[in-house]
């Protein structure tokens, strides 16, 4: 059983200043200061923004009758932790 998504909906993208935002241009988030490089950050940020998509790449290998049943596991458990 998949629980749903209930962040914000649609693909997101990186926005001005390092911001992520969905769409249609709307925030999602901002990474704060860290001690991070700048090249660190952009790749933070592009992971994030990639996250939806991934989430329904995992909601497909769940649902696949051609997914070997521990890939499916594992990825029932990676979908319920993102959804919790």
């Amino acid at each position: 059983i998949m629980s749903e998504f209930k962040g914000t909906k649609g693909k997101w993208r990186i926005g001005v200043l390092g911001s992520v935002q969905n769409e249609r241009g709307e925030f999602i988030c901002q990474s704060e200061k860290s001690t991070a490089t700048e090249e660190e950050n952009k790749a933070n940020n592009l992971l994030i923004a990639c996250a939806p998509e991934m989430l329904e790449f995992i909601q497909r290998i769940i649902i696949s009758e051609e997914t070997p049943i521990t890939l499916r596991k594992q990825a029932q458990e990676l979908h319920n932790k993102a959804t919790e």
